[in-house]
């Protein structure tokens, strides 16, 4: 009863707001198939850039005003977490942790959070804090075993990055003999960064290796590449045994052609920055994917791209349900 309390409040305030629908998602099977029958746990798995507050202003040329709002971005970032409904819900440049867990509680969440150690967001003004990575749970479902693991990112000189990644390991309550692990991570942004992206790649791969043992894993994160750079192919080759949940999309095997997709100014005029680098990796032996998370088309999303009225973010939140191989 509280959680339909929560999602009516919810909803009031979006309409009170005047505030249009959210772009349409609906979860779809998937195309290829896993090659194994799993009668285990499904566990809904959400992964989402959310766009820091303090990272809002001044990038986004067609965005009108009104949708980065401060007011608006967090109801709209909250209603598009519940409308998904994640068990397992992964996120970036998490700037309003405490508002999140606070409204997210209502819904029976609970989470924890990692800040940068080097944020742009203090630089900005306003600000509210250091942006991060964050994990958020179904407490009802899931418990987390022992601390939450902080993971320094570093470059192939052995030196720590500024970049972080956070690893939990959960276990089911239903099946408290059953226990997983999930991390998340915000590799470095920006072209001509591809090597230290590899060497984040390398050294996350390495941390986990020694703390994962045989246990199912699932790898969530904006690794700000795509699928043609290096940390990809170390990715795919991990002794982890990886697989992108979303090349399970279509029988080719392909990513989507975008997760992110917005609208930069520049001297020679505007241009599109429109690319996949937002991925769930899964331990492929461990997991089945069967539902997908749809990413809406271009006629829906419209000419002025991310964020807009219809959607806080520059990233499309992506999600699937993975069921464990008993």
């Amino acid at each position: 009863m509280a959680h339909e309390d929560a999602a009516i409040g919810l909803a009031k305030q979006i309409q009170g707001k005047g505030l249009p629908p959210l772009l349409v998602r609906e979860f779809r099977d998937c195309k290829l198939k896993n090659d194994v029958i799993a009668q285990g746990v499904t566990i809904r798995v959400m992964q989402w850039n959310m766009l820091a507050q303090g990272l809002s202003k001044g990038d986004f040329v067609l965005c009108p005003e009104e949708a980065l709002n401060l007011e608006n971005r967090r109801l709209r970032i909250i209603e598009e977490i519940t409308r998904i409904g994640p068990g397992i819900l992964c996120m970036e440049e998490c700037d309003q942790f405490e508002y999140l867990k606070d409204n997210l509680a209502k819904f029976g969440y609970d989470g924890h959070f990692l800040p940068k150690t080097k944020s742009p967001c203090l630089q900005m003004d306003p600000n509210w804090g250091p942006d991060g990575v964050a994990i958020f749970y179904l407490k009802d479902k899931f418990e987390i075993v022992d601390d939450t693991k902080h993971i320094k990112l570093r470059n192939a000189d052995k030196e720590v990055t500024d970049q972080v990644a956070m690893a939990a390991k959960f276990k089911i309550k239903t099946k408290p003999d059953v226990e997983f692990l999930v991390a998340v991570t915000h590799f470095k942004a920006k072209p001509g960064f591809e090597e230290l992206r590899l060497a984040q790649a390398i050294s996350l791969l390495n941390d986990l290796s020694e703390i994962v043992g045989n246990m199912p894993v699932v790898i969530c994160g904006d690794f700000n590449d795509t699928h043609d750079q290096l940390f990809y192919q170390e990715m795919t080759s991990s002794s982890l045994n990886l697989a992108s949940a979303y090349t399970f999309a279509t029988e080719k095997g392909s990513e989507p052609e975008y997760t992110t997709w917005k609208v930069r100014g520049g001297s020679k005029g505007n241009s599109d920055v429109c690319r996949t680098i937002d991925y769930i990796w899964i331990r492929k032996d461990k997991f089945k994917v069967n539902l997908l998370l749809s990413i809406p088309k271009d006629r829906e999303i419209g000419k002025g791209r991310l964020p807009c009225m219809a959607y806080p973010s520059d990233h499309f939140a992506i999600a699937c349900d993975i069921q464990l191989i008993q």
